[in-house]
């Protein structure tokens, strides 16, 4: 918890100190109780990939539906691209940050659901859920686990994996990735999906309990945060488009972060 808080639906700047992570400049609470997204945040409409493996953001997959902003993947769709949903914060200079995004998970098979940083794909920090139990990427024994999916529980082993990744800052490394178990409920109840960025280390919360930290690939560059629900058919990742409407529903978002802005 921060010795002090906001409830400033935009960015306020001050100093908030939150212990055993640290000092931020900023702080912003967003949540979604009118139909306007609020300041600070925008919506993506800009397409991503590569043929035949594309996906296009889009307005009309945004949804304010009070408690809720609602990110879309429309199910029954037969072409590319796939037409998906993400918005992002206005602040591109963001360096340093504890993100904590409040919501349900879809549990329609066949999109990939993130909360995540970007500057360039050698900068990049993700949380992610992929929807589809036979996904390629979701057997539990396809990536390397800090702590070992061995460890987890029966229950545990039953439900869906989250995916944490470091994006490898050069072509020399790996990236540093891992899995960690989702949450009882994670389709039907609200839980809290939390990362902490610092110089030097990133690490995963679920419901305020640690998953995992790294300390490689840790990015060194601004940029922004930003929170989407996609799908383009990779059966490796997304698989996809789904058969039904995806709907990630976020009730709400809390940052604390830093930027290179020298006014604050």
């Amino acid at each position: 918890m921060s010795t002090s808080t906001t409830t400033s639906t935009s960015p306020t700047c001050s100093v908030y100190t939150l212990p055993s992570i640290g000092t931020f400049t900023h702080s912003a609470k967003y949540t979604f109780l009118t139909s306007t997204l609020p300041s600070g945040l925008s919506i993506s409409t800009y397409p991503v990939g590569n043929a035949p493996y594309t996906h296009l953001f889009s307005t009309s997959n945004i949804a304010l539906t009070p408690p809720y902003l609602s990110l879309t993947v429309p199910g029954g769709q037969s072409a590319f691209p796939i037409s998906s949903a993400q918005i992002a914060t206005t602040a591109t200079n963001i360096l340093h940050a504890s993100v904590r995004t409040t919501g349900i998970l879809s549990s329609e098979p066949g999109t990939c659901q993130s909360s995540f940083f970007y500057r360039s794909d050698s900068q990049e920090i993700d949380i992610e859920f992929l929807s589809n139990r036979s996904a390629a990427s979701n057997a539990l024994n396809s990536l390397p686990n800090q702590g070992g999916a061995s460890s987890w529980t029966n229950q545990q082993k039953k439900r869906l994996p989250l995916h944490y990744t470091n994006q490898a800052v050069n072509r020399s490394v790996p990236e540093t990735t891992a899995f960690g178990p989702s949450p009882v409920g994670w389709d039907d109840e609200e839980h809290e999906y939390r990362v902490d960025w610092v110089a030097g280390a990133v690490s995963f919360w679920v419901d305020g309990v640690q998953q995992d930290e790294f300390s490689s690939n840790v990015p060194t560059e601004a940029g922004s945060w930003l929170w989407s629900n996609w799908a383009n058919g990779d059966p490796g990742w997304t698989t996809g488009p789904p058969v039904r409407n995806s709907v990630f529903k976020i009730r709400a978002i809390e940052m604390y972060y830093n930027t290179t802005d020298s006014g604050c």
